[in-house]
């Protein structure tokens, strides 16, 4: 196998990147632009797991899960989000040519992936379940807001198969709503080794005689005792998931 047939191939698909951001370096809703930003990331991703390049090929999957966002119309491409592609862009050739001259500096490999998961993930959205009869929330039962997708749900049952499809950052729990079968069915959130970290806040009637048991049996983050307000939800959401 010839490897400078995949090196070449990817700088060429970093100028494609390189032409395309020049073009939405202020953001836009061009989806063809976005497109082509996210066939250029793409086929750099396969070119550098045939080099095994593992931390391109990490970062490019990343990149492809916020693209998608955008595509699904989840997500603004704005001039924030066009900057964090320069940079992406920038952090690729950086790893090609240092790999391609012999170069290999693990550290700062590693810290700049860190970097760049961290950045992606504050622009992707965060999905938050709220289990409640009640509407607690001013908005439809899915709504996307402030990049936290709040989906309100009315029964565990339900609960527990969306959280089994999505993956949930937060779940808030109104005890009023849950029957009295439903206490030994919530073992199954924290016995299911995907969700058992989800975060957990409870929502409470004064004076809740169980709060804290419950909060110990499900390990609950904090709790919010009714009546609730919109605003202070979110200042935990936003607090939690910042």
């Amino acid at each position: 196998m010839d490897q400078n047939i995949f090196y070449d191939e990817m700088h060429n698909k970093i100028n494609v990147m390189h032409n395309t951001l020049i073009d939405i370096k202020d953001g836009t809703s061009d989806l063809e632009l976005i497109n082509e930003l996210f066939r250029a990331i793409h086929t750099i991703k396969g070119s550098a797991s045939l080099l095994f390049l593992e931390d391109i090929v990490s970062i490019c999957h990343k990149s492809e899960d916020l693209l998608t966002l955008v595509r699904g119309s989840k997500l603004t491409f704005d001039q924030n989000m066009a900057r964090l592609f320069v940079e992406i862009k920038d952090f690729i050739k950086l790893i090609l040519d240092d790999t391609f001259q012999g170069l290999n500096d693990t550290q700062m490999i590693e810290n700049l992936s860190l970097y760049f998961t961290k950045k992606i993930e504050s622009f992707c959205v965060k999905i938050v379940v709220v289990l409640s009869k009640e509407d607690i929330f001013s908005i439809d039962n899915n709504t996307t807001t402030n990049n936290y997708d709040i989906n309100q749900i009315s029964t565990l049952v339900d609960t527990i198969d969306f959280i089994d499809t999505n993956e949930t950052s937060l779940i808030f729990i109104d005890v009023d709503s849950l029957d009295d079968n439903d206490f030994e069915l919530l073992k199954e959130i924290r016995m299911n080794s995907e969700h058992k970290y989800i975060p957990i806040v409870l929502i409470v009637p004064k004076n809740y005689s169980k709060l804290v048991i419950l909060g110990k049996f499900l390990g609950a983050k904090a709790w919010i005792e009714k009546p609730t307000q919109e605003d202070k939800i979110f200042e935990i959401i936003k607090r939690i998931l910042g």
